[in-house]
């Protein structure tokens, strides 16, 4: 937990309040290619080939799971579909040792879509609660944001089969609630952050996504500070600009808004009764090491419920940028890869499984719905290099939501933003 100041005071005493809560799904890595592996497991020796992250961490995986030294074991790295976290690379490297050990043979294995899809390290579902509050000034004077989701599993599906224990992943940042996508970017007095960590072995199996559990964060906590700025008739970019101390924060949020050519309006103001509507929204966030900001630009239409993403536009200040065109395509990959985790992708399961098991089950965003995105550098040549594979994924998930807002006047507690979620909450329904 971190606190800081009185909420509770800053809450009871503010002008405007407002609460928000969100659900985010389940979503897998689902690589194109299904994950492979060839093992020669010998009595004193072994060698697999695979793809992994890590070959160290995948060579004492098998360490363990073998009962053979590591200095005995070599893990030779081949090429797989991108994953962009822990996928089922080390499940497919244990699972073909495991073969090769009983038949004391060379094995390959090689997973099907349906194995990929069902047996995959998740990123983690998020039950997400955010109080905010602002003077009759436009200053947020109080803010609290609770957290509920599982950490990550240690422990593949091949090791769990022969009855290795599930273990939790070492505790990390990226496990809990996030302080640079709940409410840190903004100079905040008094300031709640609390963490409910769930039992992993309660759950779907868990691992790393790109930018884990940050679009969940950034699209309950941001939805409540657009929210703010609407009850104070105030443009958002504006908002969040006066409630800004940070230079780094401001530059990512005015280098967004000049590239979008952001005209000031408040929220919904240009509400329509067509069938077919636009709306922009912004939003602010980041990972772990940098600043990241982003505009949407949507279309809706209210027949069908069918949200698409026009044009995404993405800032990084990753400090020091030594190839600024590296980070460009960083920013348009993670772009049009939020647009398919909010418009498309929900792992469904029931009681005995997962059962989204293929992409007609488990849609992913096509070409016809890809957005036109605009990737900006902030550069900053006096401080040091940071991350810049995950940091405006945040930030994406936030514009988009808030720019359903702004097409609509209704806001959305769950994405991803399905057509039937979408037509229930502009029949007045509940958005779930």
């Amino acid at each position: 937990m971190l606190e800081r100041g009185n909420v509770a005071t800053g809450l009871s005493t503010a002008e405007h309040t407002v609460s928000q809560t969100c659900l985010g799904p389940y979503q897998a890595h689902v690589p194109f290619g299904p994950n492979c592996a060839l093992a020669d497991v010998q009595a004193d020796s072994a060698l697999v080939m695979c793809s992994t992250q890590d070959v160290y961490g995948t060579r004492n995986s098998l360490s363990r799971l073998l009962g053979m030294p590591a200095e005995k074991i070599r893990v030779q790295y081949y090429e797989g579909s991108g994953t962009y976290g822990h996928s089922c690379y080390d499940d497919a490297a244990q699972a073909a040792a495991l073969l090769s050990q009983l038949a004391g043979k060379p094995v390959r294995l090689q997973f099907m879509r349906w194995d990929e899809h069902g047996w995959d390290n998740y990123g983690p579902a998020h039950v997400g609660e955010v109080r905010a509050a602002a003077d009759a000034n436009g200053k947020i004077v109080a803010y609290e944001y609770q957290g509920w989701q599982h950490g990550w599993s240690n422990t593949e599906t091949s090791a769990q089969l022969i009855g290795t224990p599930t273990s939790e992943w070492p505790g990390g940042g990226v496990q809990g609630v996030n302080r640079l996508a709940c409410g840190g970017m903004y100079d905040i007095p008094n300031l709640r952050l609390v963490n409910h960590k769930l039992p992993v072995t309660a759950y779907l199996k868990g691992g790393w996504l790109r930018s884990p559990l940050d679009l969940s964060f950034a699209f309950a906590s941001e939805q409540a500070i657009d929210q703010l700025a609407y009850l104070l008739q105030q443009d958002p970019c504006e908002f969040r600009r006066r409630n800004m101390t940070d230079a780094r924060w401001l530059g990512v949020l005015n280098a967004v808004a000049q590239a979008a050519q952001w005209t000031p309006r408040k929220a919904a103001a240009n509400l329509s009764r067509a069938n077919i509507v636009t709306g922009r929204g912004i939003g602010v966030g980041t990972h772990l090491t940098s600043y990241g900001a982003a505009v949407a630009e949507i279309e809706l239409n209210k027949d069908s419920g069918r949200v698409v993403a026009k044009h995404l536009y993405g800032a990084i200040d990753a400090g020091q940028v030594v190839n600024p065109g590296f980070v460009e395509n960083q920013i348009s990959g993670q772009l049009v890869q939020t647009a398919s985790r909010m418009f498309k992708e929900e792992v469904k399961f029931d009681q005995s499984g997962v059962t989204s098991l293929d992409w007609a089950s488990y849609p992913i965003l096509r070409f016809d719905e890809c957005p036109e995105v605009t990737p900006i550098v902030v550069q900053r040549l006096d401080q040091r290099s940071t991350g810049a594979g995950e940091e405006v994924m945040a930030a994406a998930a936030a514009a988009i939501a808030n720019a359903f807002f702004d097409a609509t006047g209704v806001r959305m507690n769950e994405y991803p933003l399905t057509p039937s979620r979408v037509l229930t909450a502009l029949r007045g329904g509940k958005a779930a």
